[in-house]
Formats: structure tokens, sequence, C-alpha cells
């Protein structure tokens, strides 16, 4: 019995260096593909998250440029503004002026209450421009040189690199002289405005001063990045029609 017992102990063997050695490598690999499953998966996501918060405020900056320029120039006693077919003097819109700068964009338009309808210092003023930290500011409001910019997003998460505000390259003007009454006609003709000053013509010259009416229209492009990675960039474009069209000029006085 005793001889049987020993043969067994003797005959009981552990694991060899080599199968630990090649157990602990095959534990490597599972635990490496697991490890970068896990980092690929990690990475995806918050570049996912990144491209998102980028998307949103490219979109939500671009619509409210595009919403805020659109009333531009409004003006609460738009009628006096309507030119008059037999000359009479027309006020012109004091909110129809709009600057458009490299990165920046100003404008006005009236409010709505409690304001005098010729009161150009009743003006809100409204713009946006882009700042070199890559801050998309709002303006608020002008008090003769002081202007009050808000920035519209945090630099920090996500950088704006491009805001460019572009007009039409051919702006849209419509002829209004064929509106306007020239002495004992009804309407005028094209040669009723040209220049006639130059030899001695009666009417003078209206050809400069002819009514018109512009559409305006601009195209604003934003570019956007993440500011942890700047390889996350996207932009957009969209066209703008602002609403109220430019008016200048007046018929000849009858």
């Amino acid at each position: 019995m005793r001889k049987r017992f020993r043969t067994r102990v003797h005959e009981q063997r552990g694991v060899s260096i080599i199968e630990l050695l090649v157990g602990v490598a095959v534990g490597i690999i599972v635990v490496t593909g697991a490890v970068k499953l896990m980092s690929d998966t990690l990475s995806s996501n918050r570049r996912l998250t990144l491209e998102t918060r980028v998307n949103q405020d490219l979109r939500a900056a671009a619509d409210l440029i595009a919403r805020d320029i659109r009333r531009a120039g409004y003006w609460n006693n738009a009628v006096s503004g309507v030119f008059n077919a037999t000359g009479a003097a027309a006020t012109p819109n004091p909110h129809r002026d709009i600057q458009v700068g490299t990165g920046d964009i100003r404008y006005n338009f009236a409010r709505q209450s409690g304001a005098q309808p010729n009161d150009v210092d009743a003006a809100e003023w409204a713009g946006f421009q882009l700042k070199n930290d890559g801050t998309l500011e709002l303006l608020l409001s002008r008090n003769g040189g002081t202007e009050d910019w808000r920035p519209m997003n945090d630099p920090g998460v996500v950088r704006f690199t491009t805001l460019t505000i572009t007009p039409l390259a051919t702006p849209r003007v419509v002829e209004l002289y064929t509106y306007c009454t020239c002495l004992a006609k009804l309407t005028c003709t094209a040669a009723d405005f040209q220049d006639l000053s130059s030899s001695g013509g009666a009417k003078g010259s209206y050809f400069d001063n002819r009514p018109t009416l512009t559409i305006r229209q601009f195209t604003v492009l934003l570019a956007a990045e993440a500011a942890n990675d700047p390889s996350i960039r996207r932009e957009i474009a969209e066209s703008v029609r602002v609403r109220n069209d430019r008016l200048d000029g007046s018929c000849p006085t009858v």
C-alpha cells in the first residue's frame, strides 16, 4: 500500500514553465484586445459627443443670425417711406443701412413701442462679430460709441473660426420709374430720367435719383471646430433675404 501511494504522488506533476509562458501570453493578448476595444469605444463616443456639440452650436448660431438679419431695417412708420408718383417727398427709412465688415455685421431696426417714427436714436442696434479667440458675439445695444457685445459660445468647448457675410454679387434692383407721373403723362419712361442738364434740358437731372427698390440678400458662412480636437470641424452656409427692401430715389415733381 505504501509503495502504490508513493507512485501516484510521484506521477502528479505541475505546469511547466513553457505552458505557463504560453498561458500568460494568451492572457495578455486577450486583455490587450479587450482594452483596445474599450479604448476605441470610448474614443468613438467622445468624438461623437464633440461632433454633436459642434453641429448643435453651429446650427443654433446660423439660425439665430439668419432670423435676426431678416428683420434688419424694420420701421414702424414704413408708410411714410412709400414714394409718391407725383414727386411728393417721402421720408427715408432711418434704419435702412446695413454695415457689413470683415467678420462682422451691424444693422438696426425700430423699437415696436415707445419710439418716435423718425427718431434715429430710438433704433435698436444689433449685429454679430467674430473675435480672434473663437468667440462669436451678439450686439445687444449701442449707445453712441459704446457697444454691448455678449458671447454666444464657450471658446473652451467650441471655437468659431469663420464668419463671412457676403452680399449678393449682383443686387436685384427693381425699377419704379414706370409708376411715376411725368408732366401730362400718366407714366414715366426711361427717357424722362435721362440727364438733360448738360444739354440745357428744362427737366434737369433725374436719372441718378430715379426710384428703385433694392432686394437685399446675404450669404452667411459659419465654420467652427472643437477646442480639444481641431480635426473635428464643420461649416454651414445659409442664404438670408432681408424682409425690408431698400427704397431709394423719388419721382420728378409734377
